[in-house]
């Protein structure tokens, strides 16, 4: 039997009749299906009995044919649980549905309808047996006691082969087929149809079982397995992105750039290559690097939970000063595993002030491996993958781990050569997603693989009401209005936040208070939002608004909103904040977000809906790869079985066909989003300095006319202020709207010369074979770089001719003992040599200094080279409030400065660009005389800076114990000022 169109519209149908209760549509508005979806059981049954019969009887050619169709049978019985229409079936259903999950090797979808299981009567023998070997398998629940001997002999098999036993399989496997035969005997219809369930699951969960895989893919013996095995919340079965992983030799050493979707088990699949590599003692200390520091946060709680006290878990913190130095004694001392987690960043700093660190590394693994090109970031991270390839070693192993790599061939060819290998699999999916668009005619319409025509649609899936008008309004009000994406995305969040967690996701910072105050305005006017209310733990909210209160105050929106249960999630929001929201909402405890793309970048949260307000920023479309790790983040593996994603914006739906406004080419561009054959190479940082400015079809400056600009000038002051008064005098009035656009680009190229400056002035100090060629050891590492693997010819000569005329400035402005100074500084030339100079002129070295004028001096010296749109007075007043704990909403009613801007004054050029800069300063003190007490200061005055306190109690709470500038404060108070490193 093979799947028919009548079938899929039948699963078609189910999955809509599911979709209209999540949307609580009344049955008298369903859709008139045209087949009864409820037949495709007889289908399914029929599929199923016969794959399982084909396993148990070694039918290949039949296992082939209905493996198939396994997919259709699993999703058919998880939207008929959904559906909710014929609930006296349920049990059933789902233990169909888990079976089929489970068959399929699609584990987190088996779980999470696990999870629905309850404890029922017992119906028959074999369907008992397998439901507690779902819930011991999937869940990590007990395999529970039969009241049958024999079923007792099967399940105590069962139990001594996960706890590593001597257990024959072939005896386990003839009690199973003795016991097949009796219940055939019996005759009991629904016995007969579990026990052959039960046989194949059997022979499945064995063959994927981890006691038999992890030891085959390791090298390693099962009794040194056997510790780790025997744990209740150790792995029973490999996923088939950790079985990927295995045949490719990762748990045996061996380098890798992994390819795979997100959601499909990453994080236990790098907790099983540490514990590989630990139990071969191929490696004693590994090095996890994330991007971001939430992501950092979330890899060391997780390997905390896998390792336990086993392994010493260290996370470094975000500030740039040698605090490592602590975890480096214990590196070099410690007999015991050891993890340390960093960002690129903070591992950047700790090799050039230490690179015995790095030496002593045998494991270097990188999550979201795509940051090549992420502008200045990818220079840096280019680099820095370049010194750990140089490191490597038959004994060190690396990994590279992304969703997003579709040009990973190239990138392993460059990185790993011919000693490494691209493990990947195009056909370990992701949680399906299903796509939906909002219409002006209230419906919803969901498609899935072609834009010609939608799956089905769910009539009166939005309800126009009047809101109630404030006094002096005459104009009626309606919410949603039809026409805007945010009202719809918020109607959408109301009515379906009852069935998981929603996020609404906007294109800026700035419109997501635009979606709160939407939220404050409806509720104000009479709408009921209770929906979301009842889905959030009151207890959590309350703490969540108290928070909020504190940092901004009892007027703002993110308080207001708390009390609704509606949370904001992006870049600047304050770390401590930030964390508290993701805890909430990954514990159920909060189930509405409205996020930016932060939400992409690779944190694990249960979302199930999305709801997109625009794919669009400035008229640009989000990148293909971007889009993508955007949408991974909703279903996670083992939180849902299916995802959606909804886009509100009804004109999209409503002008697919509109040829004349682009309606029709918006539509098709959403469509290829979704494609992940259309995602973007990742390209390298590097490369763009060569690479053509593109404004549009007609306004561009050409790579080539770049770089022979910069050859001609790099070596002046202000020569790209030159270039910019150069396209001023020349560009026509058509042409004047560009230059916003051009010097943006230009400022860019600028902060990549300077990044790579910094690069070389380490590379030329670090080699310890270093001949004093400068422009030799220069094209050599141009040779060596990412970017010139991907460059065409034409491209590598301008690669070579930057590097040349690079370390032209670097060599004519340093001498070899300034060189050897600046390599620990991550500096380019220009800063190195000014703030050497602004060290001498503001004495120093020479005077004694108070932390309260150090402040004032550094804050003028930063006002200088960074784009800061206050006067220098406020700035100086916004950093002495932030140094002493004061809020956003305190700073606000002194300063006047909207809260809008002090948020990313104070976390973007406050936290970061001016700890930032203290450490450089540091950085070049520490190679002068006399300069210990000033460095004291300076190093005290950078984590004050950095986190926002005024203590070193508060300092510690938030590098130790939690990283939150009011509560860190707020703990001293109730401490005392006890030195919470005494306590710890």
């Amino acid at each position: 039997m093979r799947i028919t169109n009548t079938s899929e519209l039948m699963l078609k149908y189910q999955k809509a009749k599911a979709k209209l209760v999540e949307y609580g549509v009344k049955q008298e508005d369903y859709p008139n299906f045209q087949l009864n979806s409820n037949d495709l059981s007889f289908s399914t049954i029929y599929i199923i009995s016969n794959y399982v019969e084909a396993i148990i009887d070694d039918d290949s050619e039949k296992i082939e044919l209905f493996s198939e169709q396994l997919k259709l049978v699993s999703e058919y019985y998880d939207a008929s649980i959904k559906s909710r229409d014929r609930n006296y079936y349920n049990e059933d259903f789902l233990m169909i549905g888990i079976s089929a999950y489970l068959l399929s090797n699609d584990f987190g979808s088996a779980t999470v309808l696990c999870s629905m299981l309850d404890d029922c009567k017992r119906r028959c023998g074999s369907q008992y047996i397998l439901m507690s070997i779902y819930k011991y398998i999937l869940l990590n629940k007990p395999l529970e006691k039969s009241e049958s001997d024999f079923e007792e002999q099967i399940i105590s098999d069962l139990r001594k082969y996960y706890k590593c036993k001597d257990i024959n399989i072939e005896i386990l496997m003839q009690k199973l087929s003795h016991y097949r035969i009796d219940v055939y005997n019996k005759g009991n219809a629904l016995d007969v149809f579990y026990v052959d369930i039960l046989i194949a699951v059997v022979m499945s969960i064995v063959d994927n079982s981890s006691r038999r895989l992890l030891p085959k893919y390791s090298g390693i013996s099962l009794s040194i397995w056997k510790n780790y095995l025997e744990k209740n919340t150790s792995a029973k079965v490999l996923w088939p992105a950790q079985q990927m992983m295995g045949k490719n030799g990762l748990f045996y050493g061996k380098n890798a750039i992994v390819q795979l979707p997100t959601g499909v088990g990453k994080t236990k699949s790098i907790e099983l290559i540490i514990r590989s590599a630990f139990l071969s003692q191929r490696a004693s200390k590994v090095i996890i690097v994330a991007p971001l520091r939430s992501l950092c946060n979330e890899i060391t709680n997780d390997m905390i939970d896998a390792f336990g006290d086993d392994v010493k878990v260290n996370q470094f913190s975000d500030v740039l000063q040698e605090d490592y130095e602590i975890l480096s004694d214990d590196l070099f001392e410690s007999s015991m595993n050891e993890i340390i987690i960093s960002t690129p960043e903070k591992l950047r700093f700790v090799l050039c002030h230490d690179d015995e660190i790095l030496d002593s590394m045998d494991l270097f693994i990188f999550d979201e491996a795509h940051m090549f090109d992420d502008n200045v970031r990818g220079v840096s991270y280019e680099f820095l993958m370049m010194e750990i390839r140089k490191r490597l070693n038959n004994d060190n192993q690396l990994i590279l781990l992304s969703a997003v790599l579709s040009n990973s061939n190239e990138i392993k060819e460059w990185l790993l050569g011919n000693d490494g290998i691209v493990a990947s699999n195009s056909e370990i999916k992701s949680t399906p997603k299903s796509i939906g668009f909002s219409s002006k005619d209230k419906t919803t319409y969901y498609y899935s693989e072609t834009p010609n025509e939608y799956d089905y649609y769910i009539p009166k899936s939005i309800s126009v009401e009047p809101l109630t008008l404030l006094p002096r309004e005459r104009k009626p009000r309606f919410f949603p209005e039809l026409d805007n994406p945010t009202d719809v995305a918020i109607y959408h969040a109301i009515r379906l936040c009852k069935n998981g967690g929603v996020a609404i996701y906007v294109n800026t910072t700035r419109s997501v208070r635009s979606v709160l105050k939407k939220f404050i305005c409806i509720e104000q006017r009479g709408y009921d939002i209770s929906n979301i209310q009842q889905v959030t733990d009151s207890e959590e909210s309350i703490k969540l608004q108290k928070l909020m209160k504190i940092y901004y105050g009892e007027d703002h929106e993110f308080y207001k909103c708390a009390k609704y249960g509606v949370f904001p999630h992006y870049s600047n929001l304050p770390n401590g904040i930030k964390l508290c929201i993701e805890y909430a909402i990954r514990n159920k405890l909060i189930s509405c977000l409205v996020c930016t793309t932060t939400l992409a970048q690779g944190v694990n949260l249960p979302i199930k809906y999305l709801f997109l307000t625009s794919v669009r920023t400035s008229q640009v479309t989000m990148q293909a790869r971007n889009f993508q790790n955007l949408i991974g983040r909703t279903a996670r593996a083992g939180m849902y079985t299916e995802g959606s994603i909804i886009f509100t914006d009804t004109k999209l739906y409503d002008k697919k066909d509109d040829n004349k406004q682009g309606g029709n080419y918006k539509w098709s561009e959403c469509f290829d989003l979704f494609e992940a054959s259309n995602s973007e190479p990742c390209n390298s940082s590097i490369l763009r300095l060569v690479g053509n400015i593109n404004a549009n079809y007609q306004q561009h400056l050409k790579g080539k006319n770049f770089v022979e600009y910069i050859c001609d000038n790099y070596l002046f002051d202000n020569y790209m202020e030159k270039i910019e008064m150069e396209i001023k005098e020349s560009a026509t009035k058509k042409e004047i709207k560009l230059m916003n656009f051009f010097f943006s680009e230009l400022a860019l190229r600028k902060e990549l010369l300077e990044s790579l400056e910094s690069w070389l002035i380490y590379a030329f100090i670090a080699d310890d074979n270093f001949n004093d060629n400068y422009y030799e050891k220069a094209r050599q590492l141009a040779v060596d770089t990412l970017a010139y693997h991907l460059a065409t010819e034409e491209e590598r000569k301008l690669l070579l001719s930057v590097f040349e005329i690079v370390t032209t400035k670097i060599i004519e402005n340093l001498n070899e003992t300034e060189l050897k100074l600046a390599t620990k500084t991550n500096l380019s030339v220009d800063m190195y040599v000014r703030i050497n100079k602004w060290i001498e002129e503001n004495e120093l070295l020479s005077n004694a200094i108070s932390e309260d004028d150090l402040i004032i001096l550094i804050c003028n010296f930063l006002y200088k080279i960074k784009d800061i749109n206050i006067s220098i007075e406020q700035f100086i007043e916004v950093v002495e409030s932030w140094v002493n704990g004061k809020s956003f909403y305190y700073i606000n009613g002194e300063t006047n400065i909207s809260i809008d801007i002090l948020e990313t004054l104070c976390n973007s050029k406050i936290s970061y660009d001016m700890s930032f800069l203290i450490g450089n300063i540091i950085d070049v003190l520490c190679e002068k005389e006399d300069s210990d007490d000033i460095i004291e200061i300076l190093t005290q005055l950078q984590k004050k800076i950095k986190y926002g306190v005024n203590s070193q109690s508060a300092i510690s709470i938030c590098e130790i114990i939690f990283n939150d500038r009011l509560i860190s404060l707020k703990i001293v108070e109730i401490l005392n000022d006890i030195n919470i490193k005494k306590i710890k």
